[in-house]
């Protein structure tokens, strides 16, 4: 029994530590929708730009952060050439397209007016009220430069909104130059072309009267979050689900967990548990002498979406106790679900608290009698030890692992025989008491696992605690205030309640 009482206090001693906020990484990805041309304002208004062709503007305040593929940015950088970059370390620098930057928005990338100052007017406002502000671009006539003639132009408008992140891009008139219109959003190592159209490539396309919506979204979950184990916890004696923390390549905001309902297949979320705590989750409503339960878990990531994909069920072991030929005891037990492993251990005591290791038996086979159990109340649990360890507080300082699951545990006091506790069998002296209370039973056994609690009038429980029954069980009442209070006595036969007064 060292190995189990190792791992559970392990956990029950391990300081729940605050993980640091991961990064936010919303808007991975991005779909495009051709839509109706409709720019959100006239193509000079706002702030006019001064600015050297093949130069980037100085930064530019946007009014608001604005989330591009999962950053956030509050100013960029504007190119006479027909495109924007969040990249503001290459302020006032020549660049001539938006491959030498990262994080960019072209709206029609060609080599415009070089003669030194743009003609043409480029512009920009931020307009409306937060939280549904939008920062608009404009180029207003912009003359393509590899054109001999002045009569290459482009004119269209970039908007950013505030809060969904949408970008939307809008064409009055555009004429290719020799490297075509590009038409696209990158982000970091990421990039969207605008739909097949060859807006990307060297295709002559002419824009007139043409919209295109940029949509955030984010990629699909690429893996759901495993559970590590399930057991019965000690210390409750409710089911306990286990499950390391991992961030799976997305960043998550808690975890969901899920349990099966009376309908087989069917899981109902049971609670959810942010991600920066103890990644361990009591079920309070479970009742592991009664049945077991199967379970699964989810995830919900940083921008509040829910996983679809849900881990692998586990399952809890539930043993149950019959009497046998004699003196002998038959254990059943239904199998653990959710790894492989080599053999189920069972256990005995004499009480629930001193049980050891009484023998193994393979993990294909499901019962086992005790042929030889001890005289008076036997205990028995099931143990099964996980090939990987759990660590639910891997980031807390000293680590530790989880490697056990357990059983409910069982006793033969309720099998064949009505061991109730009798109200008449137990006496306390003396009563009044000042110091001291003597238990005096005549009908609980030797040894017994019993739960000794000394509530007041109120109903409050001023001392508890979980002892093996002995004859004429001694409990100390110093530090109660004089009044009247109720002694319960509680095991598994039953309970039963005595009035005693403090003096």
């Amino acid at each position: 029994m060292k190995r189990i009482c190792f791992t559970f206090l392990l956990m029950n001693a391990l300081i729940i530590t605050s993980v640091s906020a991961q990064k936010q990484f919303c808007n991975t990805n991005y779909t495009v929708d051709s839509i109706a041309y409709n720019p959100v304002l006239p193509y000079n208004m706002g702030t006019h730009l001064t600015v050297i062709a093949d130069t980037l503007s100085a930064a530019i305040p946007i009014g608001f952060n604005f989330n591009f593929y999962g950053n956030y940015f509050s100013s960029l950088l504007i190119s006479p050439n027909g495109f924007l970059t969040f990249d503001t370390s290459h302020a006032l620098n020549i660049g001539v397209n938006s491959s030498n930057f990262s994080n960019t928005i072209s709206l029609f990338e060609q080599e415009h007016e070089a003669s030194p100052w743009v003609k043409g007017t480029i512009s920009y406002s931020t307009i409306g009220t937060s939280p549904n502000r939008k920062f608009v671009v404009s180029y207003d006539s912009v003359f393509i430069s590899s054109f001999s003639v002045d009569s290459a132009y482009s004119t269209g408008q970039v908007v950013l909104y505030e809060t969904t992140g949408v970008i939307e891009m809008y064409i009055y008139y555009a004429e290719p130059d020799y490297s075509g219109i590009i038409q696209r959003i990158a982000g970091g190592n990421y990039g969207y072309s605008a739909g097949e159209t060859g807006r990307d490539t060297t295709t002559q396309w002419i824009g007139i009267n043409d919209g295109q919506r940029f949509t955030p979204y984010n990629l699909p979950f690429p893996v759901s979050a495993p559970i590590c184990m399930v057991s019965v916890d000690s210390a409750t004696n409710k089911n306990l689900v286990i499950w390391n923390k991992t961030t799976l390549g997305v960043a998550i905001d808690s975890f969901i967990i899920y349990k099966e309902t009376t309908v087989s297949g069917v899981f109902a979320q049971i609670g959810i548990q942010p991600y920066s705590t103890f990644s361990t989750f009591i079920d309070s409503a479970s009742n592991p002498a009664q049945k077991a339960n199967r379970y699964r878990l989810g995830y919900v990531d940083s921008c509040s979406m829910v996983a679809g994909q849900l881990s692998d069920v586990h399952k809890t072991v539930h043993l149950s106790i019959s009497q046998g030929i004699g003196n002998t005891w038959n254990l059943s037990w239904d199998a653990y679900e959710g790894f492989s492993f080599g053999s189920y251990y069972l256990y005995r005591g004499t009480t629930a608290f001193n049980v050891a290791l009484l023998d193994s038996i393979s993990s294909n086979l499901y019962s086992y009698t005790d042929l030889t159990p001890p005289v008076g109340t036997v205990y028995y649990m099931i143990e099964i030890v996980n090939p990987d360890p759990c660590t639910p507080a891997r980031v807390a300082a000293g680590g530790g692992s989880i490697s056990s699951s357990l059983s409910n545990i069982v006793n033969n006091r309720s099998v064949g025989i009505p061991f109730l506790i009798d109200q008449s069998s137990i006496n306390i002296s003396p009563n009044p008491a000042s110091g001291q209370l003597t238990i005096h039973s005549s009908s609980l056994h030797p040894n017994e696992a019993i739960t000794v609690s000394i509530i007041n009038v109120l109903g409050e429980i001023t001392q508890q605690e979980n002892r093996g029954w002995s004859s004429d069980m001694n409990i100390n009442i110093n530090t109660l205030a004089e009044g009247i209070y109720f002694l319960q006595l509680k095991s598994d036969g039953g309970s039963v309640v005595k009035k005693f007064v403090k003096e």
